[in-house]
C-alpha cells in the first residue's frame, strides 16, 4: 500500500513538472497594473493589441489604463461603443443591432 502511495506521488510530481504551463498574454499586463505601472502595462497591451488587433477586450483594456493614466481622450477612443460592437460583430460573424443591444465597458 505504502508503495503504490509513494507511486502516486511520484507519477504526480512528474506530470505537474512535465505538464508546460499556459499563461495569458494579459497576465503581465494586469501584473503591471496590480503595481501601479501603467507606463509598461501600456507599452505591454499595446504589444498584444498589435498581435490581435480584433480582441476587443484588449481595447477595453487599453482604456482602462489610459483613463487610470488621465488620457480621456484615448481611453474614450478605446473605449467607443461603436467600435467595440463592430469589433464584436467581426468576431461572432453576426451584424450589430440597434443601440439597445450594444456591449458596455467595465
Amino acid at each position: 500500500m505504502l508503495l503504490l502511495a509513494i507511486s502516486i506521488l511520484v507519477i504526480a510530481v512528474c506530470l505537474v513538472v512535465e505538464i508546460p504551463r499556459h499563461t495569458s498574454p494579459w497576465s503581465r499586463v494586469q501584473q503591471a497594473v496590480r503595481e501601479y505601472d501603467y507606463e509598461r502595462a501600456l507599452n505591454l497591451a499595446k504589444n498584444v493589441v498589435r498581435e490581435h488587433p480584433e480582441d476587443y477586450y484588449g481595447h477595453e483594456y487599453l482604456g482602462y489604463i489610459y483613463l487610470q493614466m488621465g488620457n480621456l481622450n484615448q481611453a474614450e477612443q478605446e473605449y467607443s461603443l461603436e467600435d467595440v460592437r463592430r469589433r464584436l460583430a467581426r468576431q461572432s460573424g453576426v451584424e450589430p443591432r440597434g443601440h439597445a443591444d450594444a456591449v458596455t465597458a467595465p
